[in-house]
């Protein structure tokens, strides 16, 4: 018995090792199965999106409850702004508020690309 506990123990002290061997040997093909993102079809020149963006922007301001607070808004927008200039395709100017609701994750209006 105090074999297989010493078996078990030295298992258990070399899991970490192990887990983290099988994580490095798989990275290289997680990055091959990456899905590749293609723009979907869109009816509406760029302008048009932009102009329903923010007609919506508006409508949804009036209804959800924006957080005014300075320093959080200016985080999100810094933050936004580096993800939006990686993103392909057109150029639209991004805008980034926080809902301060518990039940919305994230969600987008047309003309935020």
């Amino acid at each position: 018995m105090i074999g297989y506990f010493m078996w078990k123990r030295q298992l258990s002290q070399r899991a970490p090792a192990y887990a983290i061997s099988l994580l490095l040997s798989l990275m290289p093909m997680t990055g091959l199965a990456q899905t590749q993102v293609k723009p979907g079809f869109n009816l509406f020149a760029p302008q048009q999106d932009v102009e329903i963006g923010q007609q919506s922007a508006v409508e949804a301001e009036k209804q959800l409850p924006i957080l005014r607070d300075s320093r959080a808004t200016e985080y999100l927008n810094r933050l936004g702004q580096a993800l939006a200039a990686q993103a392909p395709g057109e150029r639209y100017p991004y805008t980034f508020k926080i809902v301060n609701a518990s039940d919305i994750n994230a969600f987008a209006l047309p003309g935020d690309g």
